[in-house]
């Protein structure tokens, strides 16, 4: 993880809201497979900030309750 960027977001759960938020610009995403195989994405820009905001959906996290932190 490196270099914080506060940028504006939105979401197609909440239409026409946009929040600003702090997102690192580069990640390192890691996870296993359906077949138990360890996998490793290196993601930066917009391809990082999407990856953060779907695991704040997966984590019960919503861009409303990010606008309010």
């Amino acid at each position: 993880r490196s270099n914080l960027e506060k940028k504006p977001e939105q979401c197609l759960s909440v239409p026409g809201f946009t929040a600003m938020k702090e997102r690192y610009n580069k990640i390192a995403l890691q996870f296993t497979d359906l077949d138990n195989n360890l996998k490793i994405f290196n993601l930066e820009g917009l391809d990082a900030q999407i990856a953060q905001h779907e695991i704040d959906h997966l984590l019960g996290i919503t861009i409303q309750d990010l606008a309010k932190s």
